[in-house]
């Protein structure tokens, strides 16, 4: 225990651990380390369901880098998650790819975003988010306090032109976002055309992946436009 509170990087990757094996001691060095700036417990068999983690997570003072990517998150433990991010001070990467966290785990993490105040980058790739997720995700990044998140990455969901367009709309009043992945999904002309309108007013966005959708030449060609 003593070592893991001098650990700056804690790697325990593809390990196919569970919550029980492992959780509740991380739960206690985040709370107690001083120097912890790297947790990744990528490719496990995590839930976070219990809420042990994500206590230490509201409590750590140091920790910058958080990869939770291809567990078995799901819905609750992103609920469990979302409750952390509201209390954390000092997180600015979030990896959550492959957790299959739907819509409702996506509202979970939205609201999170509404109050958190250090996140720059996220990744919700691959997690079974359509619309509605997409939409609550727009609304965070449109009118909450979160004024530092540069990095959103959606790709490899459903999202489709009603997402688009939320998301389309969330541009035209964000002021900090720089990078926005939404490749692999299912956007198709109407939602082209909305991000493009939008991307002539903003002046922020850096880089947009729009790839592997469904957009035709209208899509096509209103994207062209702003190139």
């Amino acid at each position: 225990m003593e070592d893991l509170n001098q650990e700056k990087e804690i790697r325990l990757e593809k390990r196919d651990v569970t919550d029980q094996d492992i959780l509740p001691l991380l739960s206690k060095v985040l709370k107690e380390s001083k120097v912890l700036e790297l947790l990744s417990l990528h490719e496990n068999r995590l839930t976070l369901a219990n809420g042990q983690l994500t206590s230490g997570l509201a409590a750590s003072t140091t920790l910058r880098e958080f990869d939770l990517a291809d567990n078995q998150i799901g819905v609750q433990g992103a609920e469990q998650l979302a409750e952390a991010l509201k209390k954390n001070k000092s997180l600015t990467a979030l990896r959550l790819v492959g957790n299959k966290i739907g819509d409702e785990g996506s509202k979970a993490i939205a609201a999170a975003l509404v109050v958190n105040t250090t996140l720059q980058q996220i990744s919700l790739c691959d997690n079974l988010m359509c619309n509605l997720g997409a939409a609550r995700l727009a609304d965070a990044i449109r009118l909450g306090n979160n004024k530092t998140l540069l990095r959103l990455d959606l790709s490899c969901n459903n999202i489709g032109d009603g997402g688009a367009e939320k998301l389309a709309n969330a541009l035209l009043q964000n002021t900090t976002l720089r990078e926005l992945n939404l490749g692999s999904n299912q956007i198709g002309d109407e939602g082209a055309e909305a991000i493009s309108n939008a991307l002539v007013k903003n002046v922020c966005l850096r880089k947009l992946w729009l790839n592997s959708n469904s957009i035709d030449d209208d899509g096509a060609l209103s994207l062209g436009v702003i190139i």
